[in-house]
């Protein structure tokens, strides 16, 4: 079996865990895996355990021992006759439990006992696996974990221990929900006395069976010499290279289900961020008030054959000072444009980090769309309409007039012109000047098992977009000045959006950066494939600088 250095091994984050190197020695294993520690960041906390120990216990402790919010954890436990939850275990988890009624963290312990169960004349055990909910209040981002390890993943593994992370969708969530409530409807309180569990052993049985079994087991283990079984293994890929058998292995999938290198940074990417746009029911109306056609007399739109005429009017209430700066309030496309990067014409995608920082932008747009709104109306917006009246009279009799439809605008109509000028305003005081963002997750294209070059022309807009911008930074005055009328800086910009790892950020090198560019410019013209882009362009991104 080959073996590295684990200083040789970088594991990335994975929806499945263990990750694939660690039951075959190829990677070190983490206790705990670096999942559950992610299931921790959520504040709404559910799940059923299974084998829990020292550190389950730990996982639950650390919950409540974080100061930064509070947190709700409702936790069911499985336990069955000899299982390595011990009386000690549950009788910490009480005394945890007590220590919490007067904090704002919430911890709530139930056990359900589990028998074993006959079945021609075998006792059988049926254990569940431990599946944990993880939702986060503030950004409405779920995580579900299913494991076979027991004690969350501590226990000893197997090559066939499987344990999935991933995000369901709110309908899955909904469903376990429900289902959770039944599972708890069924489990009792841990309490002092549903604490003493009984302190069984496993039943050893009879030592001819073990012997029957071991030189069964043994009679499994391919080759000649009976040696324990091994693979041989990519180090870096994680794929197999080598049966036990000493065989090139034939892919049970025939490649359907492969990704190379470039397919998986990509489907890294997309997990990390969302698609991002404007929530157009949080845009409030523009202030400046339409007018009707019809109240000037005119017809709104006529057409003459294939000739057609649309024709509209505003009364400009506000100011152009005023007006251009509540504009500004009242739009987030350019922060939206510096935080993100185009995947096509008009879809934009963000990292998630990068949503803190929007969030910030559009906070300090709308006060200051608020602030300038409220020092130009005063405190009533009725004297601010009546001391303009005159003015916006005469302007629109002049239109009337010009308009060859008399003299002054009938007063009925002037009135209610005004009255839907106050409103607008009134309402306008109310309600956040900036429209908020919508966040919508977005999956990769399909990029394993297809040569559909049309699958990596999204990637490679995304990736294109990135790269050049990340080179501008040091290359155009233009670009870091995006940032000098925001809310968060061109540090935080590039804090949060390098996801691609890109080198040009740590190595700061303006003639690199020129270089570049015109390297990948060249590149996106080449009469080459957009998979073969993408490729590259990961390549120039993290590029070793010695």
């Amino acid at each position: 079996m080959t073996k590295i250095h684990s200083a040789d091994t970088q594991l990335h984050p994975s929806h499945l865990w263990p990750e694939r190197r660690m039951p075959t020695g190829h990677a070190p294993i983490q206790h705990p895996p670096e999942a559950i520690k992610q299931l921790g960041e959520g504040n709404l906390i559910s799940g059923i355990l299974v084998g829990t120990g020292d550190k389950a216990i730990q996982w639950i402790q650390e919950l409540s021992n974080q100061s930064d919010r509070s947190r709700s954890a409702h936790l069911v436990l499985v336990i069955y006759p000899a299982c390595s939850t011990q009386s000690e275990h549950l009788m910490a988890l009480q005394l945890h439990q007590a220590s919490l009624l007067q904090s704002s963290h919430k911890i709530s312990i139930r056990l359900l006992p589990v028998e074993s169960m006959a079945r021609e004349n075998r006792h059988i055990q049926s254990i569940p696996p431990s599946v944990i909910h993880s939702y986060d209040k503030e950004s409405g981002r779920s995580r579900m974990w299913v494991g076979s390890v027991g004690d969350l993943g501590a226990d000893p593994l197997c090559a066939a221990s499987f344990n999935m992370l991933f995000e369901p969708d709110a309908g899955l969530s909904d469903s376990w929900r429900n289902w959770f409530q039944c599972v708890q409807g069924v489990s009792v309180p841990l309490t002092a006395d549903t604490a003493r569990i009984p302190d069984l052993a496993p039943a050893r049985g009879e030592p001819a069976a073990a012997e029957l079994w071991r030189a069964y087991c043994k009679n499994c283990i391919p080759g000649p010499e009976k040696a324990a079984a091994t693979i041989t293994m990519d180090p870096k890929k994680g794929e197999v290279i080598e049966t036990a058998e000493g065989e090139t292995p034939e892919s049970w999938d025939g490649g359907a289900l492969a990704l190379d290198e470039t397919a998986m940074f990509i489907e890294r990417l997309y997990a990390g961020g969302v698609l991002v746009t404007v929530n157009e029911s949080t845009r409030i109306k523009p202030l400046s008030i339409a007018v009707r056609a019809k109240l000037l007399g005119q017809v709104a739109e006529w057409a003459i054959g294939a000739v057609r005429q649309r024709q509209s009017f505003t009364l400009q209430v506000l100011g152009d000072d005023i007006n251009k700066a509540l504009d500004k309030a009242r739009s987030i496309a350019e922060p939206i444009a510096a935080l993100s990067f185009p995947l096509g014409s008009k879809n934009h995608w963000m990292p998630e980090a990068a949503k803190t920082l929007l969030e910030r932008e559009v906070k300090a747009r709308s006060a200051k769309g608020k602030q300038l709104l409220e020092e130009a109306l005063g405190a009533n917006v009725g004297k601010y309409i009546a001391d303009r009246a005159d003015q916006m009279r005469k302007d629109l009799n002049a239109m009337y007039s010009e308009l060859g439809r008399g003299r002054s605008v009938p007063p009925a109509t002037f009135e209610s012109i005004l009255l839907d000028a106050q409103a607008r305003l009134e309402a306008a005081l109310k309600v956040d000047i900036t429209p908020s963002p919508a966040y919508n997750r977005i999956t990769a294209p399909r990029l394993e098992g297809t040569d559909d070059d049309a699958s990596w022309d999204q990637p490679l807009s995304l990736l294109s977009a990135a790269a050049c911008r990340f080179r501008k930074l040091l290359t155009d005055p233009y670009e870091p000045r995006k940032f000098s009328k925001m809310a968060f800086t061109t540090k935080d910009f590039t804090s949060a959006c390098n996801m691609f790892k890109d080198t040009i950020l740590t190595n700061q090198d303006y003639a690199r950066a020129e270089d570049e560019l015109t390297e990948i410019a060249t590149l996106l013209e080449a009469d080459s494939t957009a998979k073969e882009k993408c490729k590259a362009l990961r390549e120039i991104a993290q590029r070793t600088i010695k």
